[in-house]
């Protein structure tokens, strides 16, 4: 069976900035994400083994969910220097593995992803379709072909999330993961839910209703609003038309020579010979000591 491997970057990004101790390029460049990011990703391509790869960005626009609540992310801390100028590096050393990179202005990567999904089944109804991401609201987007594949602390192993484990996971299968949003609300995202609603209480009211939409019954007109406000805000879209998908393009057939040289330019040198087995680098052994005083094993 072919599988589809959809890269949540910005996410993935972040998790790797803050697992992996400080590592800079010789000029002071920091480079703990760039390694964190392409050790998960070659650690999931040999366990996984895809025949198709894409990765997903957010965008420096702001999301149209910011337009539809003022406080949209308003609490989140503001990105570390080290952290931020990553992003930009990943997507470098990435454009030389061969990997198509997609963003859409307006919208985040969670709905670049969610179409892509969607539009990749709608192209191929056999393809395996998993998504490599360590945020849960990639859970509504899961069944029977779509999974997603989260990395647990430290990186060392991954739980690969079906209907069912979401289902055990947060109480409500897939397609009800974004009324319970809209019920409870998102601290991470600083938008409130309804007041005094909390997973057992918002689990019983979808068993009871279905959808939040069904809840005119126990819900005055005002609430009603609120909720399809906030569902609106916790649903990731899956069909922005400017995201288009081309099967054959997103075909992975290994890593060529250019990536090579994409390691090598941030003097990520023990990544090498992993992504490159018969690869002789002189200098493997001098960055091995710099990674071995924090964490390599996480990987």
């Amino acid at each position: 069976m072919s599988t589809l491997l959809i890269i949540d970057s910005h996410a993935l990004i972040h998790r790797a900035y803050h697992a992996i101790p400080p590592l800079t390029r010789k000029d002071g460049t920091p480079t703990n994400a760039i390694y964190g990011y392409f050790s998960m990703l070659q650690k999931t391509i040999i366990d996984l083994k895809p025949s198709h790869i894409v990765a997903a960005f957010d965008t420096p626009t702001e999301s149209f969910r910011k337009k539809i609540i003022k406080t949209y992310q308003a609490t989140r801390k503001p990105t570390e220097d080290n952290l931020k100028v990553q992003f930009d590096l990943v997507k470098e050393v990435l454009d030389t593995t061969g990997i198509k990179r997609y963003e859409t202005p307006g919208y985040e990567a969670d709905d670049t992803i969610g179409t892509l999904a969607v539009k990749a089944h709608e192209a191929d109804p056999t393809l395996r379709i998993i998504i490599f991401s360590g945020d849960k609201d990639m859970f509504q987007l899961v069944n029977d072909q779509i999974s997603v594949l989260t990395p647990q602390i430290g990186f060392a192993t991954s739980v690969l999330y079906t209907p069912e484990l979401v289902k055990k996971k947060m109480g409500v299968p897939p397609d009800k993961v974004a009324d319970i949003k809209a019920l409870m609300g998102d601290s991470s995202d600083h938008y409130a839910g309804l007041k005094n609603i909390g997973p057992k209480t918002a689990t019983k009211l979808i068993e009871e209703y279905g959808t939040t939409e069904n809840m005119g019954a126990r819900f005055d007109a005002e609430t009603m609003e609120t909720l399809r406000v906030m569902k609106q805000v916790s649903t990731i879209v899956t069909d922005l038309p400017d995201v288009t998908v081309d099967l054959n393009a997103l075909e992975f057939h290994g890593f060529p020579e250019t990536f090579r040289e994409g390691l090598q330019k941030f003097e990520l040198y023990s990544l090498i010979p992993r992504f490159f087995p018969k690869a002789k680098v002189e200098k493997v052994k001098v960055e091995k000591k710099k990674i071995d005083s924090g964490q390599e094993g996480l990987f």
